[in-house]
């Protein structure tokens, strides 16, 4: 006849099990930058302007000269979107412009044509700027920091020369996330 040895367990284990998850849990949300739920209250800011751009010029040969350069230069700048993401929304105004000017130049043509351009490009910027902002939530959610501060420059070569909320947001959360970089010794590349 074989024994079977029962060892008690003491009450305590499963208490001290479900307070070692309680302060990991809340450890976890202290760990990251207290601006992560910041995100939610401020409004990224639109790429294009609210109201459509208006020719700068007048005249109908300037008018025209003018948004044949505006174009050609929203075509240059397009390119250079992969190398220079500022020159990709820059590329947006001036679209826009070019249309405006070839509208006021009675060129139904070329204002049809930097129009398609405008929504085409508009598309692809637009697509770009919600997935770096979707890849900042996902690497702050997941408390992937070296993500989290290149999703932040990248964001920032991305509005360029723009300010308000949202950008003086990613400047106090990439500053935190660059002190992080420098204390693993991952080292932190300006931009």
């Amino acid at each position: 006849m074989s024994s079977t040895t029962k060892t008690k367990t003491s009450p305590l284990v499963p208490i001290a099990g479900l307070l070692v998850l309680l302060c990991a849990g809340l450890a976890t949300l202290k760990r990251g930058p207290a601006l992560d739920s910041a995100a939610d209250e401020i409004q990224a800011p639109a790429l294009t302007p609210a109201e459509a751009p208006r020719c700068s010029v007048v005249g109908p040969a300037p008018v025209l000269d003018h948004a044949r350069e505006a174009e050609h230069e929203a075509l240059a700048k397009r390119e250079q979107f992969p190398f220079e993401p500022a020159d990709g929304v820059a590329a947006l105004r001036l679209f826009a412009e070019a249309s405006a000017c070839f509208a006021d130049g009675d060129d139904s043509t070329g204002r049809d044509r930097t129009l398609a351009a405008l929504r085409d490009w508009e598309a692809v910027v637009s697509e770009r700027y919600a997935a770096l902002r979707l890849r900042l939530q996902v690497a702050q959610t997941q408390h992937r920091d070296a993500d989290a501060l290149e999703t932040v420059r990248e964001l920032e070569r991305l509005l360029q020369g723009r300010s308000g909320p949202y950008l003086d947001w990613l400047a106090e959360l990439r500053e935190p996330l660059e002190r992080q970089a420098g204390a693993d010794g991952t080292g932190s590349r300006a931009r």
